[in-house]
């Protein structure tokens, strides 16, 4: 697996305020941690960022994290990207978060699951549900797979797709639980026709029988017809 290297600075002031002024500067608060280190602060290039981020598969990745104490730089870590905080309106990047790995240790990881094929029930009208976009697997850093495939053209109407069903390097243990269903083809929606107002009235109108007065009865006396309260 190719591996990228990310540049970064430890950095002393934290909180919210300090955060502010980084991200005006271009730059991003991080932490790294992990394998029994404490927690550094450190401070990343936002552009350099983006570009490691981009096609959202950064969680199968792993990195070389080359960190800059005071100008001074320290020997690289191995890393993978365990968290990524953004704003939700403009998706501007706030916290990254880096975990320290061993290339001989297993390590769990999030991995994107990828429907290839047309559904024959999507032909006749059905509905294609994904359920789960990713699956838990635990292998070595530098076995994680990009993505986990599996073909649904034979899926029809009512069928579902089981983790099960993905095919996985020998390698690589599936962590979610092989039952867990990923997607389903669900029957087409109902189409209710709505009666038009109009025509329902007259219907109810002709279903309600006629009480006229019979021979010898007088006929119902008519309620008193009630007068508006007077307003205060």
């Amino acid at each position: 697996m190719e591996r990228e290297s990310i540049s970064a600075a430890t950095r002393k002031e934290i909180g919210k305020s300090a955060a502010r002024h980084l991200r005006a500067k271009g730059q991003v608060p991080a932490v790294l941690y992990g394998r029994g280190r404490a927690p550094v602060a450190l401070e990343v290039d936002v552009r350099q960022m983006s570009a490691a981020l981009a096609g959202g598969k950064y969680s199968t990745h792993v990195f070389d994290l080359q960190v800059s104490d005071e100008g001074a730089s320290q020997p690289s870590v191995t890393v993978m990207i365990k968290e990524v905080q953004r704003d939700p309106i403009t998706s501007t990047l706030f916290n990254i978060d880096f975990h320290a790995i061993s290339l001989t240790e297993k390590v769990q990881a999030q991995v994107p699951v990828v429907l290839t094929g047309e559904p024959v029930g999507v032909k006749q009208g059905g509905i294609l549900e994904r359920l789960h976009s990713e699956i838990s697997v635990s292998c070595l850093p530098t076995s994680i797979p990009e993505q986990a495939e599996v073909d649904i053209s034979a899926m029809e109407i009512g069928d579902s797709i089981h983790a099960s069903a993905l095919t996985l390097p020998s390698d690589v243990e599936l962590l979610t639980s092989p039952e867990e269903v990923l997607a389903i083809l669900a029957p087409p929606a109902k189409v209710v026709e709505e009666v038009p107002a109009a025509v329902a009235e007259g219907e109810e109108e002709a279903a309600e029988p006629e009480v006229t007065a019979q021979k010898g009865e007088a006929p119902a006396p008519e309620e008193e017809e009630k007068k508006p309260e007077k307003e205060e």
